[in-house]
C-alpha cells in the first residue's frame, strides 16, 4: 500500500477520545496518563472543542520543576495543533513532524473526535499488524 493515498485519517484514528477539562488537575492528568498509557491528552471545553494539549513533557515539568499541581489550563500547550478528520495520512505525518509531537488530536470542525499517533500511521502504512517476512518468534 502506498501510505497516505488510500486511507484517510478517520479510518485509522483512535476513538473514543479520552480528554481533560481545563479544571482537571495536573495530578489527575498524570494518573490518567499512567492508567491508560497515554503520552498526550487533549484539553477540551464542555462542548468538545479543543482548547489545548497536555503531554508528558508538561506534566513532568510541572511535577519535577515547579511542583505545579493546579489545573491543566495553566500548563497546556496553546494554541493546539490539530488535524482534520478527512486529512490525508501524508499531510498528518507532516503536521506531526512539524510540531515535533508523538500524537495529535483529530477534529471535525472545532470538536475533537479522535487521536492519531505515529504508531497509527505506521500501522496503516504497513497494512495492519502483519509480522515482517523473515521475523522469527524463536
Amino acid at each position: 500500500m502506498d501510505a497516505g493515498t488510500t486511507l484517510r485519517l478517520g479510518d485509522i484514528m483512535s476513538t473514543p477520545v479520552i480528554a481533560l477539562t481545563p479544571t482537571a488537575t495536573v495530578d489527575e492528568a498524570i494518573t490518567l496518563m499512567l492508567m491508560r498509557g497515554y503520552t498526550t491528552l487533549p484539553v477540551v471545553a464542555e462542548d468538545g472543542h479543543l482548547l489545548g494539549m497536555v503531554t508528558e513533557f508538561e506534566v513532568g515539568l510541572a511535577r519535577f520543576g515547579d511542583g505545579e499541581s493546579g489545573p491543566v489550563s495553566t500548563i497546556m500547550k496553546r494554541p493546539p495543533v490539530a488535524v482534520s478528520v478527512g486529512g490525508e495520512l501524508r499531510a498528518v505525518a507532516a503536521a506531526m513532524a512539524d510540531s515535533r509531537t508523538r500524537c495529535l488530536p483529530v477534529t471535525d470542525g472545532a470538536r475533537v473526535v479522535g487521536m492519531v499517533s505515529w504508531r497509527d500511521l505506521l500501522r496503516a502504512s504497513n497494512g495492519g499488524l502483519r509480522p515482517p517476512a523473515g521475523l522469527s518468534s524463536s
